[in-house]
């Protein structure tokens, strides 16, 4: 959603809304997913192409068929839908490489460091509080300031 503003001509400009704590912590927990989604699409590329490699498939050229509507044998039909299907699934896949990939550039950016490696383990690595605190030697109490200044800096970029 963006917001209309006047600038300072009296002219209408949009810009775009701060990203509210709520969508940052969204986009934290959604990122794990992210990578459980590209390797499901993987999977799925891999069996999909499998038969058409797979050396016991029978080669159908040559042989004689009746002609149908669509021009080519089964077997091409079946390799074009493939290919359809693997630009398809390479594309989602750079769509979420490129969406973790901007998450955890804006963890880089954070400072100190430590705000990006408390965010980190807390929703990446999914540790709880006291996990996190044990994992880095910090107070319960410290984890969580600490939290809530890292999630502060994001919501300002």
């Amino acid at each position: 959603m963006t917001i209309k503003t006047l600038s300072a001509r009296g002219r209408r400009r949009q810009r775009e809304p701060e990203p509210t704590k709520e969508v940052i912590l969204r986009r934290l927990r959604d990122y794990r997913a992210l990578g459980r989604r590209i390797e499901r699409i993987e999977q799925r590329l891999e069996e999909l192409e499998a038969p058409i490699y797979d050396p016991r498939t029978p080669q159908l050229t040559g042989m004689p068929h009746a002609p149908t509507a669509r021009p080519g044998s089964a077997q091409e039909r079946v390799a074009d839908a493939t290919a359809d299907l693997r630009a398809t699934y390479l594309h989602q896949i750079a769509r979420l490489r490129a969406e973790a990939g901007e998450l955890e550039t804006a963890l880089d950016e954070l400072e100190p460091p430590i705000l990006g490696d408390v965010l980190r383990r807390r929703y990446i690595d999914g540790l709880t509080i006291r996990q996190t605190a044990a994992a880095m030697m910090y107070s319960e109490p410290q984890i969580y300031v600490l939290q809530r200044r890292a999630l502060a800096q994001l919501a300002q970029k």
